[in-house]
């Protein structure tokens, strides 16, 4: 379960992350 948690915090932090480049260029 550590695994998994790690890896879906891996995934949002680069949602996130992402999300944050398009609005940044977006502007």
């Amino acid at each position: 379960t550590t695994v998994v948690c790690a890896a879906m915090l891996e995934l949002r932090n680069g949602l996130i992350a992402r999300q944050t480049v398009v609005q940044a260029w977006d502007e």
